[in-house]
């Protein structure tokens, strides 16, 4: 009885191993990028880029992590006051570019097509913001102080990839920002590129 118990556990696990493998590649594309509690704003459009690794346990389960550097922000528009000028039009913009790692448990939802989930973790490496009056020459970008903005943030991330062939997969993710990054923002972003595997 107790050989019979041990080898129900034993064999799907000989199973999964058997089935498993690693994969490693790079990726790249596009990135939208906003910010919350920001009126008036825009996407910054932008790209990421970096390597993806991915342990595969059976045909419907694996984990991936990635090393991406991330090109993240927003523009928005506004009016101010200027001495006994009110109303003038402005025109702003906030980069902060990242070195993001995300977690991921994927997910085989048909043949071809897995969706994804899990935190990511991201660490600024660049920030700047410039904010312009319209028709008045610009004042450009200006590194931002580390007190007015965190230089760490943390997201779930969520999205889809699809198999064009053994190598090369269309991926879409959403970046939902837990972390208040600067004056009670978070981040937004989403992500279309390409993923192509060496193995």
């Amino acid at each position: 009885m107790n050989r019979i118990l041990l080898s129900l556990i034993i064999a799907p696990l000989f199973s999964l191993s058997a089935t498993a493998q690693f994969s490693y590649g790079i990726k790249s594309g596009i990135s939208l990028a906003s910010m919350s509690n920001i009126e008036q704003s825009n996407v910054r459009t932008g790209y990421f880029a970096g390597g993806v690794a991915e342990y595969s346990f059976c045909n419907y389960f694996g984990l991936q992590t990635e090393l991406l550097y991330s090109l993240q922000g927003v523009q928005f528009n506004g009016e101010t006051t200027v001495g006994d000028m009110m109303g003038i039009k402005t025109e702003g913009a906030l980069r902060i570019n990242y070195i993001n790692i995300p977690l991921l448990a994927k997910f085989r939802v048909m043949e071809g097509l897995w969706a994804e989930s899990g935190p990511q973790f991201g660490f600024a490496v660049m920030a700047k913001s410039k904010l312009d009056l319209v028709d008045h020459e610009s004042m450009g970008f200006h590194k931002m102080d580390r007190d007015t903005y965190k230089t760490h943030d943390t997201s779930l991330a969520f999205g889809f990839s699809v198999g064009c062939s053994e190598k090369v997969r269309l991926v879409a993710r959403y970046q939902l920002g837990l972390t208040d990054v600067t004056s009670g923002s978070r981040n937004r972003v989403l992500q279309l590129g390409l993923d192509y595997r060496f193995r």
